[in-house]
């Protein structure tokens, strides 16, 4: 799997995690299931064209763990939430207190790139959506 991650291109790194889920078929199916379910997401970067860049500081779950492990630790004694505004009061003053303690991404120098990439996604996306839905006018 992490050879396949390490593939520069969306289509190599697609294509050698198929290999992978036809590997796994006859031996592994949950496993099988679980890569096929997951594997466009998972490809999220390459897509976008940053994963030699992002890859590798974003590979694993470890910074929402870490993040969620501090939230915890900061709400664990409330027994009854009154209201939604309670539970973001809550949160967004643990994310406040929780924030001097988190390093900074190593590949943090690269996240202006993964802005304009997905900035462009975006705008790719919606012009295509709106194109299809657009119809000339007809003049009588």
């Amino acid at each position: 799997m992490r050879e396949a991650y390490r593939k520069d291109t969306y289509a190599e790194a697609l294509e050698a995690l198929q290999a992978l889920q036809e590997e796994l078929e006859p031996h592994e199916r949950q496993a099988a299931n679980s890569l096929a379910e997951g594997m466009e997401e998972t490809l999220t970067l390459h897509k976008l064209g940053v994963a030699g860049e992002i890859g590798r500081s974003l590979q694993t779950t470890n910074i929402i763990e870490n993040v969620n492990s501090h939230l915890g630790e900061r709400t664990r004694r409330v027994k009854r939430w009154v209201n939604s505004g309670q539970r973001q009061r809550w949160t967004a003053m643990a994310m406040w207190e929780t924030e001097p303690r988190l390093r900074p991404l190593n590949c943090a120098k690269h996240l202006p790139k993964l802005q304009d990439a997905l900035s462009e996604y975006v705008s790719k996306q919606y012009l295509e959506s709106t194109s299809n839905r657009l119809r000339p006018l007809e003049v009588n």
